[in-house]
């Protein structure tokens, strides 16, 4: 289906807020690519990760009668990192903090968008396979998600939070899907990831990990998951 691509200007007061062409073979790869390793580096920067301590995205440079631009996008990228989110006097969270890029016309700029972003969770460690149900749903409005931007090498870029739940429970293998609904545009959803909460491991997990080991003649190591925390 053809998409007549636009750029629109809009308020700060009402902001939150395809198909490609042979471009994209390489250069969405090397802005993938560049989208996730600015993840990493922002999950273990106290900087990166401000808006996920206190529940408050960083403040926009621009003030409130001023007019900015935002365009439909073509493509939406998603990365996840799993992370610890503390608060004084409450349990930590265990989660996935995730960086959401978007591109327009050009496939190594990121653009500005004006819309609601929605992330389906499945628990792959329980789900059934006929089982097409999201286990979770996160929706970030557009008035709201427009407050989670922040700039970078590439662009304008979108930091989010994902609480699971509680740190201690079990080792959990998640799946991810961003949906992106822009204002005047066609939805947009990104590549399904598969991601990993580490924690504590289910008996019966333990006992089949110690009889595929005894049964190859692998001697167990130590090992220990890193935890990222977001201070």
């Amino acid at each position: 289906m053809n998409q007549v691509h636009s750029s629109t200007r809009r308020t700060a007061s009402r902001r939150p807020a395809g198909k490609p062409d042979g471009r994209w073979g390489v250069a969405a790869g090397a802005a993938v690519a560049l989208a996730v390793v600015c993840l990493g580096c922002q999950s273990t920067s106290n900087s990166g990760w401000k808006f996920a301590k206190d529940w408050h995205a960083p403040k926009m440079p621009w003030s409130k009668t001023e007019e900015i631009e935002t365009e439909l996008p073509q493509r939406v990228v998603a990365t996840w990192t799993e992370a610890v989110h503390s608060r004084p006097g409450e349990k930590p969270k265990r989660g996935f903090g995730g960086r959401v890029v978007f591109f327009g016309d050009d496939p190594a700029k990121a653009v500005r968008v004006d819309g609601q972003l929605v992330v389906y969770a499945f628990d792959e460690s329980t789900r059934a396979d006929h089982d097409t149900a999201p286990t979770r749903r996160y929706v970030f409005p557009a008035e709201q998600f427009a407050k989670h931007e922040s700039e970078s090498q590439m662009g304008p870029t979108y930091s989010v939070w994902l609480p699971w739940d509680h740190v201690g429970g079990p080792s959990t293998k998640i799946s991810l899907i961003a949906r992106f609904e822009p204002r005047g545009g066609a939805t947009l959803l990104s590549e399904q990831t598969e991601n990993y909460l580490p924690g504590v491991e289910t008996p019966t997990a333990t006992m089949f990990a110690n009889r595929t080991d005894a049964a190859s003649g692998v001697q167990p190591a130590s090992f220990q998951s890193p935890m990222s925390r977001l201070d």
